[in-house]
């Protein structure tokens, strides 16, 4: 279905109902390209209505989910070297053609966000200009099966003095730079944190898109360097033998107050936040384990697991 004829569909179910709807973008780097273009999907150059209308319908991107992640690729974020995450790089649903590497730019998360700081600005509208989301694949339309844990103070706090997230961040204060409140808790019954991260995507006056990657917080007394970035990587305290690790590494919780030290208000930025906990067994070597076979030489023995938040974006 051509998106337009779907976004048609829900303005319809709205009119007849009176409720409301929207649609998610799945699995974007399955998508060859197409899910987050800079062209329509007639192939035409996007234009304001069209941004627009992307925009007011598909608020929400599906970042993370079982069949793989989809915030960045390494070969699109070569600093980060968290970004080679349980990626899915072939072209069909079985992963028998290989991936073009054209396509990356416009199937990741990072990338679009990026890619609309540029629309924006030439187009008026931002068509990517979206919130952040992660699914069981499950087709229940459930982000998860989880309760939440809520704090109440600590959201109530954000929400009456600040931008939350999906908010924008606009007429800043002469000499003032954006302040960013942070807390992540571990799963109860998950693993500790190993790292809080701020990821910036920012236009420079040439109208080109950058990004980087602050650590903010971390844990067991590592040091944040200069330049923003902790080098010495989380203890690994899994057991590959027995699929099994222990929470003696990382933290239950981490909270930062962070500033950004190289904000530049002429800029359009957008900011996130990535989570990332201490190494645990990936779901293979769980399975290893169980059924005593051998461990697949093709994939890693050990993954850290990650949360987003959705993007706040700074406007000019």
């Amino acid at each position: 279905m051509d998106p337009e004829d779907l976004w048609a569909h829900l303005a319809a179910y709205e009119e007849r109902t009176g409720g409301r709807a929207f649609a998610i973008p799945h699995n974007g780097n399955l998508s060859n390209g197409l899910m987050f273009s800079d062209k329509d999907f007639s192939g035409n150059d996007m234009d304001q209505a069209y941004a627009a209308a992307r925009l007011h319908w598909d608020p929400l991107m599906e970042i993370s989910q079982i069949k793989g992640d989809g915030e960045t690729h390494p070969l699109l974020s070569t600093e980060d070297e968290f970004a080679d995450y349980e990626t899915w790089d072939g072209s069909n649903i079985d992963g028998s053609a290989p991936k073009e590497e054209w396509m990356l730019q416009y199937e990741y998360g990072r990338s679009a966000l990026k890619l609309g700081l540029q629309l924006g600005s030439r187009l008026g509208a931002n068509p990517y200009m979206f919130g952040i989301t992660a699914a069981t694949d499950a087709h229940t339309a459930l982000a998860t099966t989880r309760d939440e844990v809520v704090l109440p103070d600590f959201t109530s706090e954000g929400y009456s003095r600040g931008v939350p997230m999906g908010g924008t961040l606009v007429d800043a204060p002469d000499g003032a730079a954006p302040r960013f409140l942070i807390r992540a808790l571990r799963d109860p019954d998950g693993a500790n944190l190993d790292r809080v991260q701020v990821i910036k995507g920012w236009l420079d006056d040439d109208g080109e898109a950058h990004e980087r990657i602050y650590d903010v917080a971390v844990s067991d007394d590592r040091e944040i360097d200069a330049d923003g970035r902790a080098r010495e990587p989380v203890r690994n305290t899994v057991d590959i033998a027995t699929a099994s690790y222990t929470n003696t590494a990382g933290d239950a919780m981490q909270a930062a107050h962070w500033v950004d030290p190289d904000f530049d208000p002429r800029e359009a930025a957008f900011y996130y936040v990535r989570v990332l906990q201490i190494p645990t067994p990936r779901w293979t070597t769980y399975d290893a384990a169980f059924f005593d076979i051998d461990l697949p030489d093709n994939v890693p023995a050990t993954i850290q697991d990650r949360a987003y938040t959705s993007p706040i974006w700074y406007t000019p």
